[in-house]
């Protein structure tokens, strides 16, 4: 067979998958009947809109005869007849001739997309074992700060029935404290997925607005930041009587406090002759 009869008129390439014929009877390539599809008006077509399929047609590239059509916004063309018989004497051809055909070549990229798939799952789990190796490692200082964590909330639990209210809220600032100096502990560093509010050791609460800061007073609540999770708390710092004195007023109730990994976002507020101030820290900082 002479190659010659078998090629596509535009690219000039032996034909290899779906092959259209025209209403002269001329063939086309899949890849080329797309290229010189026109729209009603004349103009080529390169639409993206999945949801709209255009009406236009075909100028045959040998004859100039004309073949009406429609092209989905994906690229495929419908309305146009295969030509099953050149596809299986392409198809022959190409096995005889030792050519490649587009099944090979959908079969290769699909084995590289299986490889590539196959290395990315091992690529995860040797990221687990290496977390699951730290852990193992320092199994005794987990089991020690899970105790020691223990210990704190039955304490603070037994004694809720039994102290005023200002007890119980300086046990609560207590507590707080003492959760942060133990989330400092690297151990809550470790993560076998992403950092996730489900391990930070404080009651993760929705969003909630309030009506002055006094109120909003040692409520945590999760914001996100520029894609970046942060914990946000506002605490009562004592009189500020100033701008001129606020950054050194709050930066001295921080140490005073123990809340060296927390930031003052900047913002304060006075209320009934007290101030308060807002602070946050990234997630598993």
């Amino acid at each position: 067979m002479n190659p010659e009869h078998i090629k596509c008129p535009i690219c000039q390439e032996i034909f290899d998958g779906n092959v259209y014929v025209l209403k002269c009877g001329h063939n086309l390539c899949s890849y080329c009947i797309s290229k010189v599809y026109l729209d009603n008006d004349g103009s080529y077509s390169d639409s993206e809109d999945d949801e709209n399929e255009f009406t236009g047609f075909v100028k045959c590239p040998v004859c100039t005869a004309i073949t009406y059509c429609n092209k989905k916004s994906n690229g495929t063309i419908t309305g146009i007849t295969r030509n099953i018989t050149i596809e299986s004497i392409t198809q022959d051809y190409r096995e005889k001739n030792g050519l490649l055909t587009s099944l090979d070549k959908e079969r290769k990229e699909n084995l590289f997309k299986k490889g590539q798939k196959m290395q990315d799952e091992l690529e995860e789990k040797l990221k687990f074992l290496e977390i699951a190796r730290k852990l193992l490692s320092n199994k005794d200082e987990i089991v020690n700060v899970k105790n020691s964590i223990s210990a704190m909330l039955n304490d603070f639990q037994s004694s809720w029935e039994n102290n005023s209210v200002k007890k119980l809220r300086k046990q609560m600032d207590d507590l707080d404290k003492a959760l942060s100096r133990k989330m400092e502990n690297e151990i809550f560093n470790l993560s076998f997925g992403e950092p996730s509010t489900d391990s930070i050791p404080i009651e993760s609460m929705p969003e909630r607005k309030f009506a002055t800061w006094k109120d909003a007073v040692n409520y945590h609540q999760m914001i996100t930041k520029d894609g970046e999770q942060f914990e946000q708390v506002i605490k009562h710092v004592g009189p500020i009587w100033g701008q001129y004195e606020a950054g050194d007023k709050v930066r001295r109730f921080m140490r005073n406090e123990g809340m060296q990994n927390w930031e003052w976002t900047g913002h304060w507020n006075s209320e009934g002759g007290t101030s308060y101030a807002q602070f946050h820290r990234k997630i598993n900082q």
